[in-house]
């Protein structure tokens, strides 16, 4: 237990980091839009477009 003492100071701060962004994550958070919440996941389920229309894959014969 001795030989992992070393790793206590760096815990404590990855502990005491996360523990402050996750509050100040929380502060910056607001009203979410219903409506623009509604358009967003529309778009996320649409069918993907392809990028290049002209694009196609090559047939081999």
């Amino acid at each position: 237990m001795l030989v992992l003492l070393w790793l206590l100071p760096a815990v404590l701060v990855t502990a005491v980091a996360m523990a402050w962004v996750g509050w100040l994550g929380r502060r910056a958070r607001r009203e979410v839009d219903r409506d623009a919440s509604l358009r967003r996941m529309a778009r996320a389920l649409e069918p993907r477009r392809r990028r290049w229309p002209g694009a196609t894959r090559r047939r081999t014969p």
